[in-house]
């Protein structure tokens, strides 16, 4: 299976989920989504997005967890330093940029927005897409 979720999407709204399932447990990390949609207003057409929330403590929002069995921190950083090979490698053949390889002392992301506080919980009613790593270690 493959999950799709672009730019226009992503938030900064993260949330910690942990269960219990059979005496094992499992800790999530769920990044909730935002779909953009185009409105038009007085000056023309423009874009906004924000969560689904049918009235307090009832956020509808979109959300893809990542599930692991033991730490989920391991396969994470794997995909960090993915990232800053890749980065790193297209800054050095365009020679555009000044890209910053990723670091515990910086912000993981700039919000651009005001985003509601998370729901906190274990799961509810959220759309989920959970994908399971089944190898050791993740």
């Amino acid at each position: 299976m493959r999950v799709n979720v672009y730019a226009e999407e992503m938030t900064d709204r993260i949330e910690i989920i942990s269960k219990q399932i059979d005496g094992h447990k499992f800790t999530g990390l769920r990044f909730y989504l935002e779909l953009p949609v185009t409105v038009k207003g007085l000056d023309g057409h423009a874009q906004v997005a924000g969560p689904v929330i049918h009235r307090p403590g009832d956020d509808d929002s979109a959300a893809v967890t990542f599930w692991g069995k033991q730490d989920l921190r391991t396969v994470l950083r794997k995909a960090l330093a993915e990232l800053d090979k890749h980065y790193e490698t297209r800054e050095r053949a365009t020679g555009a940029g000044t890209y910053t390889a990723h670091s515990e002392n910086q912000p993981k992301m700039s919000p651009d927005r005001e985003v509601p506080e998370s729901r906190g919980g274990i799961g509810g009613a959220l759309p989920d897409c959970d994908i399971w790593h089944h190898r050791q270690g993740t």
